[in-house]
């Protein structure tokens, strides 16, 4: 037990001290935290658990007498004199603080005073050189005015700067609340800190997506009177190819790569909210036939399969076609990406539903790492070069409106 608490204070990596930690600082000791939870649960506390089976196996094997009160006293003894210990080191340190913190303080005070004598006997030193006789009253009230002026200079520095110390002293504040938890100024801090860094990014984030969504709303209806036009002109084409055998080569290429082109602005139609004003049952098969409309080029180009499960064919969802089928799109646009990064054989993406109603998305490329599992949906965060950091956090707050999740 030993060996395991001093390896445990080993890799305990305190909060540092003096300042927050913010953005993905914040999240890689989030992770850590975690793991030592997980440490805690799965390796450490099984082992402790292991220790009092083979001391009871000793006890029953050697046929030694020992009350099990005892054993539950020694038990609760170590544990209290190691909790103690630990308190009792804390406390050292928090008085050595407080020591330091009134030396740097008695310190500075009788810096702040010594820098005040000095200017007000240099001020008195320049006053015996002044010759009163010989100025008029004029000159004598602008010349007081000015050694006064230094001497207030110093004296106003001086009161900022302990003004500044007071309140930094009178911000180290607690609380205890109903249930007997400590609250602190820096906890405080550090929630109104996290708080408005969040506020802020998103801020950035809202002027940044309508400045997307007004250009995509823009290319869309000037992409629309523009297919009209090309699908008119089409049909006429058709027309002459049928005609003139030269121009049936040209009039297919032209269709499939239009047909191509015309895929990606049917994406803006689901979308659109505007024109999905009614949630409906969505059949998960007709999102899949959307998604190959969609991919179905750039998934032959890297040879990956894009297969679904029985479950999958069955399920459905209920809402707007405008708030599930982006999230669709994203999931398996990074999945495209990472699976061609993976540099595997046999790339897959795999669509599957069950009877809770839950959708899941999978592949067979590299795993996400533990550090990046929740910090995928943060936004701002990417792995993708050049990325963004927009999609999984958009996508999971459009779901969230809804009640789903990503």
């Amino acid at each position: 037990r030993d060996e395991i608490n001093i390896y445990k204070r080993s890799v305990l990596v305190p909060a540092p001290r003096g300042f927050i930690i913010r953005g993905e600082l914040k999240e890689d000791y989030n992770t850590y935290l975690k793991a030592m939870t997980e440490l805690e649960t799965r390796c450490f506390q099984p082992a402790i658990d292991r220790i009092d089976k083979l001391v009871e196996r000793a006890i029953n094997d050697y046929q030694i007498k020992i009350s099990k009160r005892k054993r539950l006293e020694q038990a609760v003894d170590f544990i209290s004199v190691e909790a103690k210990k630990i308190n009792i080191e804390k406390r050292k340190s928090t008085q050595q603080v407080v020591l330091d913190i009134n030396k740097r303080v008695k310190e500075l005070t009788s810096e702040l005073m010594i820098d005040l004598d000095n200017q007000i006997r240099i001020v008195k030193d320049k006053f015996k050189h002044i010759s009163v006789e010989n100025e008029s009253d004029l000159d004598l009230v602008t010349k007081r005015n000015e050694l006064a002026a230094e001497i207030t200079a110093v004296s106003e520095r001086n009161t900022n700067v302990l003004d500044a110390v007071i309140r930094q002293l009178e911000g180290i504040y607690w609380e205890k609340d109903e249930n007997n938890n400590y609250i602190t100024s820096e906890q405080i801090t550090d929630a109104l800190g996290e708080e408005l860094e969040v506020l802020r990014d998103r801020i950035h984030a809202d002027v940044e997506l309508s400045q997307l969504g007004l250009a995509v709303s823009i290319i869309h209806h000037e992409f629309n009177s523009t297919v009209r036009s090309i699908r008119t002109s089409l049909r006429d084409l058709k027309a002459w190819s049928e005609i003139n055998e030269d121009l049936d080569g040209v009039y297919n290429n032209i269709k499939v790569n239009f047909e191509h082109l015309d895929g990606y602005l049917n994406l803006f139609t689901p979308l659109n909210r505007r024109l999905q004003r009614k949630k409906e049952e969505i059949n998960l098969l007709e999102i899949k036939s959307f998604l190959i409309d969609l991919f179905k080029n750039r998934m032959d180009r890297h040879e990956i399969s894009f297969k679904h499960t029985n479950g999958y064919s069955k399920g459905k969802l209920y809402g707007f076609r405008s708030s599930f089928y982006p999230v669709f799109v994203n999931v398996i646009d990074n999945a495209i990406y990472w699976l061609n990064e993976s540099n595997i054989g046999n790339k897959t993406i795999r669509l599957h539903a069950d009877d809770s109603g839950a959708v899941y998305i999978s592949n067979n490329g590299s795993e996400i790492d533990a550090r990046d599992r929740e910090r995928i949906f943060s936004l701002g965060f990417s792995r993708k070069q050049n990325g963004r950091g927009m999609g999984l956090h958009i996508s999971n707050e459009a779901l969230e409106k809804i009640g789903y999740k990503l």
